[in-house]
Parts: C-alpha cells; structure tokens; sequence
C-alpha cells in the first residue's frame, strides 16, 4: 500500500479515485471525476443520480459506506462492532490505520472527525483488525 499513501493529514474523505462497487456487475469500479468504470464489464457512466440525493449526501444524510457523487458503495467496507468500516480507497485505508495506530493524534485531518466507536482505545484492536481486513482486500486486486 505504500504507494498509494503519504504522511500528510487527508482533510476529507477522497472522491476522485475512490473505490466503488460496480453497479452492473457489482465488481470494483474506480470513481474518476466526472465519471465512474468498472475494472470488470468495462461499464462507464457519469450519470450521478438526482441532484436532491447528490445533495443530501454531500450533508452527511446519503448511506454510511458509500461515495458522495454516485451513491455507490465503497469496495473497501466490512463489518465491525456493529457499524459499517469503510475506506474509499487504499490511500485512505492507509491514512486510517496511521491515524489509528499512532500514539499521537494530530488535531487536524479527517481523523479528527472519526466516530467515537472508531478512536475509542476499547476498540482499537477490533478497528485495526477489520483495517487489516480491508487491506488484504485491497492488496488483493491486481494492480490497476
């Protein structure tokens, strides 16, 4: 996953190059604004749906695991605790397990803005371990 990640604080969760679950074959998809193509049938579309789901999605109401321009759900998510883990993509799930493991946590960043369920020390080890999941997931898909 080190190419993909970087030590710099992401400010929010990534759009472009995100990793989603292909609306016609359910295989990934790779969101590459304006549009998002499917790695497996080769499906390309820029057709986001309406713009009042666009909206309430940009203002946290869209489904938890899912990206913000297409409503489809992220490749990388997996269970835990009860909740839904999710990474939009290797870069992210990168920046998450740093965020995560450090003794440390800057104030700044995307990870300040985490669920309580995620940062809790409590849970910390069932958090990295569906991180680790999620990254074998990840290493799992040829390069693209």
């Amino acid at each position: 996953m080190s190419e993909h990640s970087s030590n710099k604080p992401l400010q929010e969760v990534p759009v472009d190059g995100a990793w989603v679950h292909c609306p016609a074959c359910d295989e990934l998809a790779i969101v590459a604004l304006p549009r998002v193509t499917c790695t497996t049938c080769g499906l390309t579309t820029d057709d986001p749906p309406p713009a009042e789901s666009s909206v309430a999605r940009m203002l946290g109401a869209g489904p938890v695991g899912a990206d913000r321009t297409f409503g489809l759900p992220y490749w990388l998510q997996i269970s835990c605790l009860g909740h839904r883990l999710w990474a939009a993509n290797p870069e992210h799930l990168a920046y998450l397990q740093r965020f995560l493991s450090a003794d440390h946590r800057p104030n700044r960043g995307l990870g300040t803005g985490l669920p309580h369920w995620i940062t809790s020390s409590k849970y910390r080890p069932y958090v990295l371990r569906g991180l680790a999941a999620l990254e074998r997931r990840a290493a799992s898909v040829q390069h693209l």
